[in-house]
């Protein structure tokens, strides 16, 4: 390089390129690193050897090292200490010029697998299947006929993933997990693997390369393919025969690859009979993978274990669920959008009740269990105090708490005559809300959580909506008050659903099933027809209102009573409420039935 650029040479070819040793970029680059030089990294690089279309791996890539001796600047001796080495593959089993492999990979598809095996028993010539996973599952049936009419069959990954894509263990995980599938539904396991995505000729990056090695070093022979008509293209059936044909003729190799699956295969199917009769007028006789090779296909298939009775069901129960999905979700999606229509219907029905005496004014006790609520209490007592409706006393109950809840009210209301404190120990919200009713003198009892806020006029349309004898609780609307983040704003808008819609749907036929604690109505004396609030459920309000309506009350809705809760900030405190909402209709319908069979 010195002596080009004296001359004023500054233009250089490199020939062969690609072929040529890796150190020479360092050289092209910039002034002489010997240290670089000492290295020549061929892991990028991937040699063959021999001929034939199945693939073995003779070693991974060795680092090579030289000798490199300077003066003035100038390297005047090289030596190799260890030759370099790329990945090195070795093709074999090439046969002999006149047999014919024809190969199908994707497969089974129900539409179109079945069809071809009519072809291939019509024709008397056999093939050999490349099977994913994926599809496999319930076609138990179709895997057995292939095994009985003599065809080899092999692994193409349960996925159909880029191998560069996959872990070391996601990859021998699908390998097995197939494996085992078809010694469950076969009773053989296969040895044969075409990687998916992969050249016929074999793998030209390295990241593909090392993990082919990895299914080498389990025992798996890779069977590449010679002739690829893209079928999975736009290509009609006479193109197809055509391709085929003409590659075969030109020698191009002996065996064909086509999709039984993973898409639209009809002309694939439609061009096969006449690829066969061709290519036999020609010459060509037509064998299996093992036929390739002179052996029988127990030699690529052996024997093996089909497994116990939990495989089988699994597979089963799985091939069920990939067969029957479609089916399922079109009937969620029908499900879902008749419950839409159904309450929007029940919107469209419901007409807020009449208020039949808009002077009716009875004594109202808003009660507030309390738990460790130092930071809210004063502030969620205050709203209720700002509320329009004036015939009202608050009674706080201090269930135990820990912190200092009983010092923040005490040093707010100490003086004040409306607001009640009690304090017990420490028994849960359901018995801390038992006390309070206990201890309230009042027609109406109103229930708030101690972390809620209430609007000015939210008690008054409560108590309006309880001037019917037969309405024995009411249910406020609850909102979020802290949409301040994704997760927060996402349960606003799941308020908003439930409440603005459901509810007023339910209403119409005396269904809704919770009051919620945030802002609730009761008439005394339902809650001492059904005994207050019950510890026999997570949530004592869904179990409570079961309780009044199963009473002979009636349940309603007031949307215009709104309040503002916080809503859960993180996910944990989310998945524990959600856990205590989820099991509340389960649980109140369980005891309604403990209930039943009881009186039975």
């Amino acid at each position: 390089m010195q002596v080009l650029d004296k001359n004023g040479i500054e233009d250089i070819g490199v020939w062969n390129l690609g072929h040529a040793d890796p150190g020479v970029w360092s050289l092209l680059q910039g002034p002489l690193d010997v240290a670089h030089l000492r290295i020549s990294d061929l892991s990028r690089h991937i040699g063959y050897t021999g001929v034939g279309p199945f693939h073995s791996f003779e070693h991974a890539p060795v680092t090579g090292r030289r000798n490199i001796d300077v003066s003035e600047g100038r390297i005047i001796g090289v030596s190799w200490a260890e030759l370099p080495r790329p990945w090195q593959i070795r093709r074999w089993g090439a046969p002999q010029t006149d047999l014919i492999a024809l190969t199908f990979d994707d497969g089974p598809d129900e539409r179109y697998t079945g069809r071809i095996l009519d072809i291939l028993r019509d024709h008397n010539a056999p093939a050999t299947f490349f099977a994913l996973g994926a599809s496999m599952l319930g076609q138990n049936d179709m895997m057995r006929r292939m095994q009985a009419e003599g065809h080899t069959f092999g692994l193409h990954g349960f996925s159909h993933s880029h191998l560069e894509d996959m872990g070391e263990w996601w990859l021998e995980s699908e390998i097995r997990l197939q494996q085992r599938m078809f010694a469950t539904m076969t009773g053989q396991k296969p040895i044969l693997f075409r990687p998916p995505y992969v050249p016929g000729s074999g793998p030209l990056r390295p990241d593909v390369a090392r993990q082919m090695q990895r299914v080498d070093a389990m025992g798996y022979i890779t069977l590449g393919s010679d002739i690829v008509p893209p079928d999975w293209t736009d290509l009609s059936a006479d193109e197809i025969t055509d391709y085929v044909v003409s590659e075969v003729q030109a020698g191009k190799g002996n065996v064909i690859l086509l999709h039984d699956g993973g898409g639209d295969r009809e002309n694939t199917v439609k061009a096969l009979p006449e690829i066969i009769v061709q290519l036999r007028s020609l010459g060509y006789e037509f064998t299996d993978a093992a036929g390739l090779i002179g052996h029988e296909n127990l030699d690529l298939m052996p024997l093996s274990d089909p497994g116990g009775i939990v495989e089988t069901m699994s597979f089963a129960v799985a091939g069920f669920f990939r067969n029957y999905f479609h089916i399922g979700f079109a009937l969620m999606i029908g499900i879902g959008l008749l419950r839409c229509l159904i309450m929007l219907l029940g919107v469209w029905k419901r007409r807020p009740a009449a208020m039949t005496d808009l002077e009716w004014a009875p004594s109202v006790c808003v009660i507030v269990p309390a738990y460790n609520e130092e930071k809210v209490i004063v502030r969620t007592v205050r709203s209720i105090l700002a509320s329009d409706y004036k015939n009202l006393s608050v009674l706080v109950i201090n269930d135990g708490s820990t912190d200092d809840t009983l010092v923040e009210l005490y040093g707010a209301y100490a003086t004040d005559g409306r607001v009640t404190v009690l304090s017990q120990r420490n028994q849960g919200k359901w018995a801390a809300a038992n006390t309070a009713v206990a201890c309230s003198r009042s027609d109406i009892i109103v229930a708030i959580d101690a972390d809620t806020l209430v609007d000015r006029d939210a008690i008054r349309l409560l108590v309006q909506r309880m001037s019917d004898p037969k309405v024995g609780a009411v249910a406020g609307n609850v909102q979020v008050g802290n949409p301040n983040q994704m997760l927060t704003r996402l349960q606003a808008l799941e308020y908003i659903s439930a409440q603005q819609i459901e509810r007023r749907t339910y209403e119409t036929v005396n269904g809704i099933m919770v009051v919620p604690g945030a802002i609730g109505a009761w008439r005394r004396d339902a809650l001492k027809a059904v005994g207050g609030y019950s510890a026999e459920t997570l949530t004592e309000d869904a179990d409570l209102t079961v309780s009044i309506i199963r009473a002979g009350y009636r349940v309603e809705f007031e949307e215009r009573a709104h309040t503002w809760t916080e809503a859960p900030e993180h996910l944990r405190g989310f998945m524990a409420q959600r856990l205590r909402w989820t099991l509340r209709v389960p649980q109140s319908v369980g005891q309604l039935c403990c209930h039943f069979l009881i009186t039975v």
